[in-house]
């Protein structure tokens, strides 16, 4: 998991059938989330997904969770589930992110449009100095990122090391 993506995922055959890999889920999600010395909880959502995250006491800004998506795989002629996971920081950090670079993308948009008017008129373009700076600031966006996500390695691997002892098998992220 030291890898420069922002979310890594993983994807993952099992021969059991979706219905009973869900129901495992779904029991040791329940028994652990009582215990007092387990660090994750989950919960369960319609349509075969499930979250499992850091219980709240251990929480903080950058903590990750997991989503997982578990799925009868039509393609596959034996019929085997997949599991998809992607691990990732809390829905309002991503989208946080996400509305920083949508931003930039934006400006980044106007200020070229304009700047490159204004160059083809042999008018001033100095606006278009401001490009790289835009650049710079998506990138130290990105490097934000890669630090939270260094911050929040040691509970990235608790969930998947929850996640490998519920399923019983080890899970390869890429």
């Amino acid at each position: 998991m030291t890898s420069f993506r922002l979310r890594p995922r993983f994807r993952r055959h099992f021969s059991q059938p979706a219905t009973e890999v869900i129901a495992q889920l779904k029991t040791v999600l329940k028994e652990r989330s009582k215990q007092e010395d387990s660090r994750c909880m989950g919960i369960y959502l319609p349509e075969n997904h499930f979250v499992i995250k850091i219980k709240p006491e251990d929480q903080h800004f950058w903590s990750p969770q997991l989503a997982l998506t578990i799925e009868q795989d039509e393609e596959d002629p034996e019929g085997r589930t997949v599991i998809r996971g992607l691990y990732g920081p809390s829905p309002n950090i991503w989208t946080f992110f996400m509305f920083c670079y949508g931003a930039l993308g934006v400006l980044a948009l106007f200020v070229s449009m304009v700047g490159f008017s204004n160059w083809s008129l042999n008018d001033d373009a100095r606006l278009l100095w401001l490009l790289p700076l835009l650049g710079g600031a998506a990138f130290g966006l990105y490097l934000i990122g890669q630090f939270g996500q260094k911050l929040g390695v040691e509970q990235t691997f608790t969930l998947h090391h929850f996640l490998e002892d519920t399923l019983h098998e080890r899970i390869k992220i890429y």
